[in-house]
């Protein structure tokens, strides 16, 4: 009989974004945590899982055996911890800074998601994993984009705090400006 599988991974990085993908093999129980200093957003790429209990800070959610494209936001310095089963599975963990967060929009702290629907999200993340390892220039290219609009897609949709109930959304500050005008005028 053989013994648990250790897990695979691949990632890269692009911009203000870093990702993980992992296969795993979680025929036994398996137990995960993160208490990381930049948030996390947890991708469900793929593959069965039977059982699925997570918690946030000690607060317990039981959403149910996740689907592909499901995804756990964990903000940056909270305590995630969760258990599962099933069979092999895969997964990406996107990284981002909170200052990323601030340069775009001011605030760089985001609320907390469990089982949630992003397909933005979600095939953004499939596609940047299919770009570890490239390195050619176009790959380059499109895996910066991606990074950079999933730092934005993060910043408005996910942000807290007054700016978040804005009926305008988000406004760059003048430094985000000051960036933006100058890669659009150089590209």
């Amino acid at each position: 009989m053989a013994g648990p599988s250790i897990p695979t991974e691949i990632q890269g990085r692009w911009g203000p974004v870093e990702l993980v993908v992992t296969r795993e093999d979680i025929r036994a129980a398996t137990a995960w945590q993160m208490r990381e200093p930049r948030h996390a957003v947890i991708v469900h790429l793929g593959g069965p899982m039977k059982r699925l209990e997570t918690e946030l800070d000690g607060v317990a959610a039981r959403p149910g055996p996740p689907s592909a494209g499901d995804i756990w936001v964990v903000p940056a310095g909270r305590r995630y911890a969760s258990q599962a089963s099933g069979g092999r599975i895969r997964y990406g963990v996107l990284y981002v800074e909170p200052e990323a967060l601030t340069e775009l929009a001011g605030d760089g702290r985001i609320a907390p998601r469990f089982a949630h629907r992003d397909e933005f999200l979600y095939r953004s993340v499939e596609r940047l994993a299919g770009l570890i390892g490239e390195d050619d220039d176009l790959s380059g290219m499109l895996g910066d984009s991606l990074g950079q609009a999933l730092a934005l897609h993060l910043a408005q949709r996910y942000r807290t705090g007054p700016a978040a109930a804005g009926p305008r959304g988000p406004r760059l500050n003048e430094r985000a400006q000051a960036r933006l005008q100058e890669r659009i005028h150089t590209h």
